[in-house]
């Protein structure tokens, strides 16, 4: 194949430059982009350059080919970074689906609390506290993982509390039985969400017992005091014809159950000491504690 240019007048007596293509008896495919381009000049007069400015015009073409390409790159190179930056940017959330109630805790009353979580990865599972004074690890110390399902959602009993947190954390975290501040976030505990208990608070019923000139409320269920599962009696606590306190400890059933009081009011900060019969102080046994 030949390439050939030759100067021709056109009807409105311009000369132009006119790129020709002659075929031989060797014929072969115009595989150069540059025999495409001449070839195609050839046939489409409109892409025809004047003569005196077929230099410019090669060159133009070839600036908005390359910049049509430089453009092409360009959005490909923003719609990647938009989607990397939309995966580092994802990150995890916790939902409630199932609240227990707002109430004081105890062993006797127990509920569910369910959610899920979006964008947790392998591995990865759930911690429940409920609040009721401290924050306890649910449903028991030695079963405080919960597993995430493949639908993403979580459940597990709980005792209940004024609050409740969930906590999303990394394989091998190992959750302390209490905490005195709510869990927060940071180290293997990825996400915390804390939310109320549903409901008025309902706290733990109590009997009333009037001793010493003061108003004192006595538990008569089981709690957690001191991070222990104790059994409370409402019983173990009455005053006699005399006004004097009785205090005791039950074994029924095989379970040992004791006596919580409090008073309705706080006598302020201070040192109180112990309890007397009669003037003479109280000795208690040494398995017992009086607090």
């Amino acid at each position: 194949m030949q390439k050939v240019a030759e100067v021709e007048r056109s009807q409105g007596g311009d000369l132009r430059a006119v790129v020709k293509v002659q075929i031989g008896t060797s014929s072969r495919n115009l595989s150069s982009p540059f025999e495409r381009h001449l070839e195609a000049m050839r046939r489409d007069p409109t892409l025809r350059c004047s003569a005196g400015t077929v230099g410019a015009c090669m060159k133009l073409r070839l600036v908005v080919a390359v910049l049509f390409k430089g453009m092409l790159l360009l959005v490909l190179c923003i719609v990647l970074n938009s989607c990397q930056s939309r995966q580092r940017t994802t990150s995890p959330a916790i939902e409630f689906t199932k609240i227990p109630p707002a109430a004081q805790g105890g062993r006797e009353r127990v509920d569910i609390i369910a959610g899920r979580v979006a964008g947790a990865r392998a591995g990865q599972q759930i911690v429940v506290y409920a609040r009721s004074g401290p924050w306890w690890v649910q449903p028991w110390p030695d079963e405080p993982l919960i597993p995430i399902h493949a639908d993403s959602t979580w459940g597990t009993s709980t005792h209940l509390g004024f609050e409740y947190a969930a906590l999303l954390v990394e394989p091998g975290y190992h959750p302390p039985p209490t905490m005195d501040v709510g869990p927060s976030q940071g180290g293997s505990i990825v996400l915390v969400k804390i939310v109320k208990g549903v409901g008025e608070t309902q706290f733990a019923p109590t009997k009333p017992l009037k001793f010493s000139g003061y108003d004192w409320k006595v538990r008569t269920i089981a709690g957690d005091r001191g991070g222990l599962n104790n059994l409370y009696d409402g019983d173990n606590a009455w005053t006699d014809a005399s006004g004097a306190l009785h205090l005791r400890i039950k074994k029924r059933a095989g379970k040992w159950s004791c006596v919580q009081m409090d008073l309705t009011r706080s006598l302020g900060y201070g040192t109180y000491i112990g309890a007397y019969i009669n003037g003479q102080t109280i000795l208690v046994d040494g398995g017992a504690n009086l607090t």
